[in-house]
């Protein structure tokens, strides 16, 4: 490009420049730069327009002599102009620089790419920018429909990973299956395409649900009904899934039994919900007759203390008095503990306030006798002033559950320690009060931590349900609390530390 001298002229000039001032192949009286299909122009070393074709009038909707002539700032306005400033600056700095602004009313909003070019003299000087745009619009809303599409193809074939197709031949006896299939039954994929023996795949279903689905297969074959089981499949690990199987017997003129397809459905989650369902249920009707048990136990109770009451009145031997009073002294304790357990299940219809103290003192109750004869040494320390509002049974359940957890993990004894303290979420700012269960037991491993709320997760084997921590960990959500553990497992220092934090009410 040759050399090129900037015109002086004022901010507000609303002439063309000379011809001296626009650069060669900027010409306005070329109608090449008109014709084509992007808007261009040039900014000389002042921020000033110099220069525009007929695309970027149309683009900006503004006429040739509102723009030539006068500063950038003053166009487009001083909103715009920081965006476009810095990239105006860079490219006469000699740094080339793109953009991709949206202009235009959000019901018809266009994307443009706009490059800032240095223009350079002879000598290498930059004496202008040139600006090139053109409309993208288009190809960013293709490539978006191509991610769209893209995710929806991913979901599918994540949801095709839980189906699994297969088709018997009858008359041969051989299945043949798909992938997900085949992974289900702990086939190779490569040996089920080309078709297994039916027996291969029954012989992986549960034991309990063999019989069940064989006999379910011949009443499909015999009677024209559709096929529709759910059973379970064992894996190599020594778990097993939950399926649900559905497929269509085919029949010869004769009404033989030719092909049979259909699909298999892995249904695992929807199956461990529902076992988390009856779980819940089954608490809550152990909850309630435990309740009725206390009670009952409760009023017999009342009339044997007092029949020792006047008992002791009467007697004047000194060892009967000794064992009146020892049997005073046991009966209490068993009433004691009746009223606490009727205390604990009971739920009120609104949150109530109840101290700290209180809410331990019950669950330590339930608990007193396995805390003796475990040889764990209980340290408390209740120090939080203020009661907490909230639903009382819920909360003794969650510390119910940390108290049980701790004893088990200190299988030699060991130290219990229950504190109380006001305190103020760090997260939040919100005040309310902390309850601690910490205990010198045997720890739990970063694994087990991670874990530890997932519902169906336990340490306990057979014994546990796996829904304990999980069920406290909502009923702390529910109350907008929160609930943190650290563990260690290091022989000189193992132990676990519950934190509850319950906040007081707004």
């Amino acid at each position: 490009m040759p050399s090129y001298k900037p015109q002086q002229l004022p901010p507000t000039a609303s002439r063309p420049p000379s011809s001296e001032a626009i650069p060669v192949g900027f010409d306005p009286r070329d109608r090449v730069a008109d014709s084509i299909p992007a808007y261009i122009s040039y900014i000389d070393d002042q921020l000033r327009y110099i220069y525009i074709n007929r695309p970027y009038e149309v683009t900006f909707n503004l006429p040739h002599d509102r723009i030539v002539g006068r500063p950038v700032a003053e166009v487009v306005g001083p909103e715009a102009f920081r965006t476009i400033g810095p990239n105006l600056l860079a490219a006469l700095a000699g740094e080339t620089r793109r953009l991709e602004p949206r202009v235009g009313p959000p019901e018809d909003e266009r994307i443009l790419s706009v490059d800032h070019i240095p223009d350079r003299d002879a000598s290498g000087r930059v004496r202008g920018v040139i600006v090139y745009g053109h409309d993208i619009t288009e190809i960013r809303r293709a490539e978006q429909a191509l991610l769209k599409s893209e995710e929806h193809l991913r979901l599918a074939l994540e949801a095709t990973r839980s189906v699994g197709f297969w088709d018997w031949d009858v008359v041969n006896d051989l299945v043949y299956a798909g992938e997900p299939f085949a992974r289900f039954y702990g086939v190779a994929p490569e040996v089920a395409e080309k078709g297994l023996k039916v027996g291969e795949f029954i012989r992986m279903i549960h034991p309990d649900d063999v019989e069940r689905v064989g006999n379910e297969i011949q009443r499909t074959l015999a009677g024209h009904a559709e096929f529709s089981s759910e059973y379970r499949i064992m894996q190599h690990d020594g778990y097993f899934v939950w399926v649900l199987a559905v497929g269509r017997c085919t029949y010869d003129e004769l009404g033989k039994p030719i092909r049979f397809p259909g699909v298999t459905v892995d249904i695992t989650d929807r199956k461990r919900r529902e076992e988390a369902l009856l779980q819940s249920e089954k608490l809550a009707a152990v909850g309630r007759l435990a309740n009725s048990i206390a009670h009952e136990i409760n009023n017999p109770l009342e009339a044997v203390t007092n029949l020792i009451y006047l008992a002791r009145e009467h007697a004047a031997v000194p060892v009967v008095q000794q064992y009146l009073e020892a049997a005073d002294a046991e009966l209490r304790r068993v009433s004691a503990i009746a009223n606490q357990t009727l205390r604990f299940h009971k739920q009120s219809s609104q949150p109530q306030a109840i101290t700290a103290r209180e809410l331990f003192s019950t669950v330590l109750a339930l608990f007193e006798g396995r805390l003796r004869n475990s040889g764990i040494v209980i340290e408390t320390s209740y120090r939080a002033q203020q009661a907490i509002v909230c639903f009382e049974g819920d909360v003794r359940q969650v510390l119910n559950n940390l108290m049980g957890n701790a004893i088990d993990a200190m299988d030699f004894g060991g130290h219990l320690i229950i504190r109380s303290h006001d305190a103020v979420d760090w997260a939040t700012d919100r005040k309310g009060i902390v309850l601690t269960i910490a205990d010198d037991g045997c720890g739990m491993s970063m694994e087990v931590v991670r874990n530890l709320f997932e519902p169906f997760f336990t340490t306990k084997g057979i014994e546990g349900t796996g829904l304990g921590m999980w069920v406290s960990k909502e009923v702390v959500d529910r109350h907008k609390g929160t609930l943190r553990v650290r563990s260690s497992q290091r022989p000189d220092y193992c132990g676990s530390v519950f934190r509850l934090f319950l906040p007081h009410q707004e």
